[in-house]
């Protein structure tokens, strides 16, 4: 049977997001900024790692949802 994407969708609530969320600030990253170029560079580092760990958290949510 093929499973429709968006019923897994559907099983995302604010409350899993949530508990991904403090997940990854149970990390504690650390963020230095300052209004430098280097200090800009480092918060966009900061807030791609934080989105790739959301989302790579996500999409393993969705692989134990298909193979389930």
């Amino acid at each position: 049977m093929k499973k429709d994407f968006n019923d897994f969708l559907a099983t995302l609530s604010e409350e899993t997001i949530k508990n991904i969320v403090d997940s990854i600030n149970d990390n504690k990253h650390t963020l230095e900024f300052s209004m430098t170029q280097k200090g800009i560079q480092n918060l966009f580092t900061s807030v791609g790692i934080i989105d790739i760990q959301l989302t790579l958290a996500i999409l393993n949510l969705y692989h134990e949802w298909l193979n389930s």
